[in-house]
């Protein structure tokens, strides 16, 4: 298993969950609107990759990346530091063995939060998503923490980590 393997996993596995890129692009117009629905208004997103490439990048935020004339919810999912894991009672260093971070930030426009509180609810599918689940690696992706973001104009954000582990043999 490789870096590259795992996170090109956990991206397959955000943007096949329907209900995530829902989240991501379809606007409340309401506090209890549920976007997750379909409607003739709101069709499937999965495998729709002219809506995936506007709302799920595979890096890091660049300083122009959003406006808030674009009304619209990004997630960045990006690797972080990785390092020795180890194994046995005694915690001795597996040198084949690591913990891959992966960030992922996500970014929610005020049209968006200002209905339905849609940052908390894409933390919590993405959290769903991931924690605890094997996407990839040697066991489960585990939650390493998280935290607000700096607001950017007409957005707000949180960043989530997660680590998974992987093998080099």
């Amino acid at each position: 298993m490789s870096v590259y393997t795992i996170f090109n996993k956990m991206y397959k596995h955000a943007i096949e969950d329907e209900n995530l890129l829902r989240y991501l692009f379809y606007v409340p117009q309401h506090k209890d609107d549920d976007v997750t629905l379909v409607t003739a208004e709101r069709a499937n997103l999965v495998g729709n990759f002219d809506v995936i490439n506007q709302i799920v990048k595979m890096r890091k935020r660049n300083e122009d990346d959003l406006s808030i004339d674009d009304s619209k919810c990004v997630l960045y999912m990006y690797l972080d530091n990785f390092e020795n894991a180890t194994t046995g009672t005694n915690n001795a260093i597996d040198p084949y063995s690591f913990l891959q971070s992966v960030n992922i930030d996500v970014y929610v426009h005020r049209d968006y939060q200002n209905t339905s509180y849609n940052l908390a609810r894409v933390v919590d599918r993405v959290t769903a998503l991931f924690n605890q689940k094997h996407v990839g690696g040697i066991g489960n992706v585990t939650f390493a923490g998280s935290g607000k973001l700096d607001d950017v104009d007409g957005f707000e954000g949180m960043q989530i980590k997660f680590k998974n582990r992987y093998s080099t043999r």
